[in-house]
């Protein structure tokens, strides 16, 4: 007899992700088995009771690898996706006891700590027939498993019948695109994080515990005491800069107060001298142009702020589909700017900020910097945003991004 032990937590960036369930339909000998978790698990049970097939449903969610199966009992196991999926019998031959098209799925039920939330992610497998390899669609949905429609008509689910909610799951077709949502969706885990699973389903001894911990657990850099005293220092004079910024902002503040009333004063005393104006005709009429004019002007501004508001919904609407992905907050250093401002910070004269249609990003480092312009990048080539403009701005020290409703080409550029 063999026991499993699983510890299911995994944390990443101080937020603990709690495996709670896991999901199995048509995988092996299992048809359709809800298994529930509660604190620290084992597992146990004679040879070929499936508890290594219980470990390679885990591990082909949590790495997306489709072809190392069975390493947890046997490192030479050879067991493949079709086996599992259409229950192959034996280790000789090709004997299968699921026949014609055969769907299958496996989901792991995750809670997530910091939001209290649950989320699943899965794989729904399909095997046309005993020939062709095992089609693969991937999904991550923020629900439980009951919400998740794995029998329809007392029958595994197929691809299109699958649903969360009466809606539609959304799959990810592409096994590396799955593997980097998962990444994200764990709390953005380092690559290693794969080559660490398939060594902790093993059932037989470590051989050298110091090199597993060294190799796969410690952090590859050394600490650099030094950089750590000057990031230190750095952050002190940021704080100090916050500061005279707080005093400043709360001067300017006043500043504006005081306009306001010297606006409302001069807008009392222009219309003393409409008033007053009225006493001659001469004047009202040449009043009244001056003023027609004034309407004008103001109306044309009006338009411009209007196609500027338009514009500003677009690119909110924009951004909440890149934050959607990035699942952290996006900090805009700079939005719209007025003609006046864009001249005083010497912009281009061109510069899609004056349209309402252009924002700049800081995320604290130039590494998240870089890993949000990589994801911004993906989704201009996915078309799921339209971008004008994405540029790398002197070695990720700030991210800009200009969009276009009507000319999102999608330029890409880094400036030095």
């Amino acid at each position: 007899m063999n026991i499993v032990y699983i510890e299911k937590e995994i944390r990443m960036n101080n937020q603990k992700k709690i495996l709670t369930r896991i999901q199995l339909i048509n995988w092996h000998y299992f048809e359709n088995e809800r298994i529930s978790l509660n604190g620290s698990t084992l597992i146990s049970g004679e040879n070929t009771a499936g508890k290594s097939t219980i470990l390679d449903a885990i591990q082909l969610v949590l790495t997306t690898n489709t072809r190392r199966f069975n390493v947890a009992a046997n490192e030479k196991g050879n067991r493949n996706l079709k086996g599992y999926v259409r229950c192959k019998v034996g280790n000789v031959g090709e004997t299968y006891l699921r026949k014609n098209v055969v769907p299958a799925n496996v989901a792991l039920e995750f809670y997530e700590e910091k939001d209290d939330r649950y989320f699943v992610m899965g794989v729904h497998l399909t095997s046309q027939d005993e020939e062709s390899p095992v089609s693969t669609k991937w999904y991550v949905e923020e629900c439980r498993l009951e919400e998740l429609s794995f029998v329809v008509d007392n029958r595994p689910a197929l691809a299109e019948e699958f649903k969360n909610n009466n809606k539609r799951v959304r799959f990810i077709e592409q096994k590396n695109a799955a593997k980097d949502r998962f990444k994200r969706r764990m709390g953005n885990l380092e690559d290693k994080f794969f080559d660490i699973i398939p060594k902790s389903l093993a059932f037989k001894p470590m051989d050298n515990v110091k090199e597993f911990i060294n190799k796969f657990v410690l952090a590859d850099e050394k600490i650099d005491v030094e950089s750590l005293r000057a990031n230190i220092e750095t952050l002190s004079e940021l704080e100090l800069l916050l500061d005279r910024s707080q005093k400043q902002y709360i001067a300017l503040e006043d500043i504006l107060s005081t306009y306001e009333r010297i606006e409302k004063k001069d807008k009392d005393i222009i219309i003393n001298d409409i008033l007053l104006a009225l006493a001659s005709r001469d004047s009202v009429k040449s009043d009244i142009e001056d003023k027609e004019k004034d309407i004008r002007l103001k109306s044309q501004a009006i338009e411009s702020n209007k196609e500027q508001l338009d514009n500003l919904s677009f690119v909110a609407e924009q951004l909440e589909i890149i934050r959607s992905y990035y699942n952290k907050p996006i900090f805009i250093t700079s939005g719209f700017r007025t003609k006046e401002l864009n001249t005083l910070i010497k912009g281009s004269k061109t510069s899609q900020h004056m349209q309402g249609l252009a924002v700049d990003i800081h995320l604290k480092t130039k590494e998240e910097n870089k890993i949000f312009f990589n994801l911004v990048y993906k989704l201009i080539k996915e078309n799921q945003i339209k971008v004008y403009q994405l540029i790398d701005e002197y070695n990720y020290k700030w991210i800009h991004i200009g969009f276009s409703q009507t000319n999102p080409k999608g330029q890409i550029l880094h400036l030095k």
